[in-house]
């Protein structure tokens, strides 16, 4: 869909595929919740092994297809004509079960042109123990085979997509319902240093790494603000314009020798 926007926009007089941005969101840590409650329910012991495992599965699958999408003869000539690719973005990346580790979905999800939206305890967490290694296509094949064990063992991935679309949906329209009130109509971006000390050098590099910031959100009802590190920005604005949801997080592009 994104390359036949793209496309589209490229057939009309004065085009200038530069200015387009676009991310794909992927739900993470919540699609071990949900696979992991239907994996503890069938119980057995193939089951039970395949726990936390599902969600950087889809992750690592996802990025490969993206790597096929953003590759070949069509994706050339778009890219020439100075388009960008749609960047897969990591969601829901906090660690929810407390036997896995806390930085499990950042140290698993590292490479080129990926967004990760980590909230605070998260990003804390990396700064002082995190793995910082382009992790993302590693692996595959052992993805792939974690993703078609699931089925056999009696997880249903296509009831599982519909649940959490369902929730998600069902989140996002309670943010937008709060966000309409007259008070919020006003977002306030807080661009000031999200760490004090030197722990932030292996953060600072992944966010290099990805080339994108990973602008942390922290409900602060009815503002959301995000923290960001404190490399300088190509323009800084004390106020953004508009207002979006509480709950959408918001990124800031960074330079990057990364593309």
């Amino acid at each position: 869909a994104y390359l036949r926007g793209l496309e589209r926009y490229a057939a009309t007089p004065g085009a200038n595929l530069s200015k387009i941005a676009s991310v794909a969101s992927f739900f993470i840590s919540r699609v071990d919740t949900e696979v992991d409650r239907r994996l503890d329910a069938i119980g057995s012991p193939e089951a039970l092994a395949l726990r936390g495992k599902a969600a950087i599965a889809q992750a690592k699958l996802a990025y490969a297809s993206f790597t096929k999408v953003f590759s070949g003869s069509r994706w050339d000539s778009l890219a020439a004509r100075g388009a960008r690719v749609q960047r897969p973005l990591w969601a829901s990346t906090s660690t929810k079960n407390p036997a896995y580790p806390d930085t499990l979905y950042v140290d698993e999800l590292i490479g080129p042109h990926t967004v990760n939206t980590l909230p605070d305890a998260t990003v804390e967490a990396f700064a002082h123990h995190g793995n910082l290694a382009r992790t993302i296509d590693a692996n595959v094949d052992a993805a792939r085979n974690v993703w078609s064990s699931l089925p056999r063992v009696g997880v249903d991935l296509d009831d599982v997509c519909a649940q959490l679309e369902r929730e998600g949906v069902s989140s996002f329209q309670k943010s937008f319902t709060l966000a309409k009130k007259p008070s919020d109509s006003g977002l306030v971006c807080s661009l000031r240093p999200a760490f004090s000390n030197s722990s932030s050098s292996s953060f600072w590099r992944l966010l290099r790494w990805t080339g994108v910031s990973t602008a942390v959100s922290t409900y602060m009802s009815p503002r959301l603000e995000a923290r960001i590190t404190d490399m300088p920005l190509p323009r800084r604005r004390k106020r953004c314009p508009g207002w979006v949801p509480a709950g959408i997080v918001t990124l800031a592009r960074l330079p990057s020798t990364h593309g």
